[in-house]
């Protein structure tokens, strides 16, 4: 638990005196999703998929994995994976300076893919609205579907708890954990 806390600090740390002028602004970012027996590839694919369905969705803005591969590199993106914890979400966000974070997982379990999704109001620490969506596997197609209907669904269920006009991200903070 140590060892991860202290890789979450550091990463805090590098986004928040490396954050470039595209990320300013946005009200959201998607984190990498974990991913249990799923190709890398495909679980790209189909986060780049619901990020793209999940903006449109909900009208908000939107940093996603892309973005953060390019704020902090793909070994550091590795390690933020497993933020999902109240106060390392807390601390991303923050340094990443939204006010909200999606985070998810895509597994294969059985016959199945489940596909589960939350989103945590940074400033609070709450989890604003969750969804999931149940594909049977067969083939990716379907698996492409199902991810677009959640995010769909989940973006319109997000619309509806945070209209766009009200999000305000809180202040971005600097490597020493004050306001910016």
């Amino acid at each position: 638990a140590f060892c991860r806390l202290w890789k979450a600090a550091c990463v805090v740390s590098l986004l928040a005196t490396a954050l470039p002028a595209h990320a300013e602004g946005a009200d959201v970012a998607i984190m990498p999703f974990d991913r249990r027996q799923l190709d890398a590839t495909l679980t790209e694919t189909l986060l780049d998929t619901f990020q793209i369905g999940f903006a449109q969705a909900s009208g908000l803005s939107v940093i996603g994995q892309g973005d953060i591969v390019a704020l902090v590199g793909l070994e550091k993106q590795k390690e933020l994976m497993g933020c999902d914890t109240g106060s390392c979400v807390a601390e991303l966000g923050g340094a990443l300076g939204v006010r909200f974070m999606v985070v998810g997982r895509f597994a294969k379990v059985g016959t199945s893919y489940l596909l589960l999704v939350k989103m945590i109001d940074v400033t609070k620490g709450g989890v604003v609205a969750q969804d999931q969506e149940t594909v049977t596997a067969g083939d990716e197609q379907r698996l492409l579907e199902g991810v677009q209907k959640l995010a769909a669904r989940f973006g319109q269920t997000v619309a509806a708890k945070v209209p766009p006009a009200t999000v305000a991200a809180p202040p971005k903070k600097n490597s020493t954990g004050t306001a910016a």
